[in-house]
């Protein structure tokens, strides 16, 4: 299903983006 290739991608990007910032301001 595309659809929930493109939600798995989206959920990755943002966990990646969310220890980033968690790094920044850890």
């Amino acid at each position: 299903n595309v659809y929930d290739l493109l939600h798995y991608d989206t959920l990755l990007i943002t966990r990646e983006a969310v220890a980033r910032i968690e790094e920044v301001f850890a």
